[in-house]
């Protein structure tokens, strides 16, 4: 009950953060994306920042549930170490938050099934990562697969934390989820970057 009550909670922020890869799109739909492109600052800037405020509420909505649900079920709490779950789930949000802006820059050219795609990797964060059943689970090389997904190390370090773990055990789990999405942020530069350039090389920017 523990195990899928933590992984519970820490989903909660991931479909707040995941919810960016679909209204990103919506650049699109409404008419701005060529007023974007045409603008002089950089649309990256623009981009990474659409979905801000989901990661915001993403956290909250987490350290909130975390703070009435545990109780309610039994379930123990280390003070002061409890403390550190919020600084986590920011880290854990801000991670899935950039795969979704990477997401973002490929659904751009494929807004019509934009929530089909989002609601897909959500369940494959939601299945591989740690949610639901240990990553340990499944076969090796989904195991190795799940290493390079956002939520993965940074679930086992809230887990880690609110088992009293020590820091020598979480500052790699820390830092791997960090190293995570900063390879997740420098694809999405990359993926907006080609889909701009593509866009005004072939006068595909048109309102869809």
């Amino acid at each position: 009950m523990r195990f899928l009550l933590i992984g519970s909670v820490v989903l909660i922020a991931v479909m707040h953060t995941m919810a960016t890869a679909a209204s990103t799109t919506a650049e699109r739909s409404l008419g701005t994306l060529p007023l974007l492109v045409a603008a002089p600052a950089t649309h990256v800037t623009v981009f990474l920042g659409r979905g801000l405020c989901w990661m915001v509420s993403g956290v909250v909505s987490s350290t909130v549930a975390l703070a009435v649900v545990a109780p309610l079920f039994g379930v123990a709490l280390p003070w002061p170490r409890v403390l550190l779950f919020a600084p986590l789930m920011l880290l854990v949000a801000a991670t899935t938050y950039l795969f979704a802006t990477f997401l973002a820059s490929l659904l751009l050219r494929m807004v019509a099934i934009r929530s089909v795609i989002t609601h897909l990797a959500w369940l494959l964060l939601t299945a591989f990562c740690g949610v639901m059943v240990p990553v340990t689970f499944w076969p090796l090389w989904i195991q190795r697969a799940a290493e390079v997904l956002p939520l993965t190390h940074g679930l086992s370090a809230i887990r880690a934390l609110l088992d009293g773990a020590s820091l020598d055990t979480l500052i790699p789990l820390v830092a791997a989820e960090a190293a995570v999405g900063i390879g997740w942020l420098l694809l999405a530069v990359v993926g907006f970057h080609q889909f701009v350039e593509s866009g005004r090389r072939d006068g595909s920017l048109e309102f869809t």
